[in-house]
């Protein structure tokens, strides 16, 4: 996935290696894209209190891509389907034939499918908008019986990537607009190497676990120290968790601050 999107998406790959992306650029490229595999699509985000239907429930169930492959096919609303990244609605199903019998369950989905064709929609596909792993939205693309052509499982692929770069850039951008420039945090160790810190917010360890890279703003005495480095470990602790993190770069000077703030440190220790 990543080597599809590098080919794909340079231009948006290159902007999510910021600390702060510019979401006005990553949308304006997602819409095109979007734009480009067909005119009938939506980017929406969900208001306070919104009742939302079977499919975006369902999508923010499985936090999944909704792929509807054809509306004249009712197999295509609940047949299981094995595809990776892709769901229907076959967990509906199941769940429905649990408590009644498949030919109910049947009946539910045809009247869904007489719905669409009244809408005229030959097929469609919903990608969950999220920030961290919350489902706040959604990007529906849909083609009508009246388009040449509908959406292959490819481009419906292709949506949920662009979806989850839109993610990513929105979740990123929550990090260094909120987290990064207001949290503070207890350095447990340090060292020339690397540093121990204290981490009771759950949502930022969640994010560290897949996103291990960090810039990290550290202030010794009268000197703002800028470092980068890899989370390398991390582990439970009765207020909340441990994190390693070994360094990597430093701006000018730093390691000289950090190398005679630690000789000074190991100096009083062992007097």
């Amino acid at each position: 996935t990543g080597q599809i999107l590098e080919a794909r998406y340079p231009a948006i790959v290159d902007e999510l290696r910021k600390d702060e992306p510019d979401l006005y650029l990553v949308n304006h490229i997602v819409t095109e894209e979007l734009e480009a595999m067909a005119p009938a699509f939506e980017i929406k985000f969900y208001p306070e209190g919104y009742k939302r239907s079977m499919m975006e429930t369902s999508i923010a169930h499985e936090k999944k891509t909704f792929y509807l492959k054809s509306v004249g096919d009712i197999e295509s609303y609940y047949k299981f389907r094995p595809t990776f990244g892709l769901i229907n609605f076959n967990r509906e199903y199941r769940q429905q034939i649990r408590i009644s019998s498949e030919e109910d369950a049947a009946k539910d989905f045809a009247r869904m499918q007489q719905e669409d064709m009244h809408s005229h929609l030959a097929n469609y596909v919903c990608a969950p908008l999220m920030i961290f792993d919350s489902v706040i939205g959604h990007i529906y693309v849909h083609t009508s019986v009246f388009d040449r052509y509908t959406l292959s499982e490819d481009q419906a692929l292709q949506i949920d990537m662009l979806a989850q770069l839109l993610n990513y850039a929105m979740s990123k951008t929550v990090i260094a607009r909120s987290y990064f420039r207001h949290t503070f945090t207890r350095v447990v160790n340090i060292s020339m190497g690397g540093l121990l810190f204290e981490l009771n917010n759950r949502t930022i360890f969640d994010y560290l676990t897949f996103h291990d890279q960090l810039n990290m703003e550290i202030q010794i005495r009268h000197h703002l120290m800028h470092l980068h480095g890899e989370v390398t470990r991390y582990y439970p602790t009765r207020e909340g968790f441990n994190v390693g993190v070994q360094f990597h770069r430093s701006g000018p000077d730093d390691y000289r601050t950090l190398q005679n703030f630690v000789a000074e440190r190991s100096r009083l220790m062992f007097e």
